[in-house]
């Protein structure tokens, strides 16, 4: 086994008392990242600021944060609602468990918007968001009719 790996079984073993390479490496990309994204807090350093350097940021809000400042951290969390928002029936405990999975995972890779099959994730949810919107809308015309109808009968006896 190479060195890395072997420090990265050390640091499963003791989190607290290894540090492999990555993790400092990782620790020292965020560091610099935060620090950008201080330099200009409220509109950050620009579209693609963060390209300019040689590793990403390994955070998605992170990454979106040094490119658009603050607001940035709030950006995949709205993401996620524009896509969710709205689903009905079976298909809101999937669309939570997505939402909070993509989430979860902005903390460990700046290349969820990047990624084809996230963005393939997110096209398909929006649609299931859609379609189970749709069919509710479907349901409640269903029974607005049938009360119609049932009225009219009602009132014909």
């Amino acid at each position: 086994m190479n060195k890395n790996v072997l420090e990265r079984i050390e640091w499963i073993m003791d989190p607290f008392g290894v540090s492999d390479f990555s993790s400092w490496e990782r620790k020292l990309i965020a560091q610099r990242a935060w620090n950008k994204t201080s330099d200009h807090p409220f509109l950050g350093n620009g579209i693609g600021s963060v390209l300019e350097t040689l590793h990403g940021t390994h955070n998605q809000y992170l990454s979106f944060m040094q490119d658009h400042g603050l607001i940035g951290v709030v950006i995949l969390p709205l993401l996620i609602v524009a896509v969710t928002w709205g689903v009905r029936g079976e298909n809101k405990r999937e669309a939570v468990v997505f939402g909070g999975t993509v989430l979860l995972f902005g903390f460990f890779s700046h290349n969820i918007m990047s990624e084809p099959h996230v963005l393939l994730l997110l096209s398909l949810v929006a649609a299931m968001t859609l379609a189970s919107r749709e069919s509710q809308v479907e349901v409640k015309r269903a029974m607005t009719t049938a009360e119609i109808g049932t009225q009219k009968a009602v009132a014909r006896m």
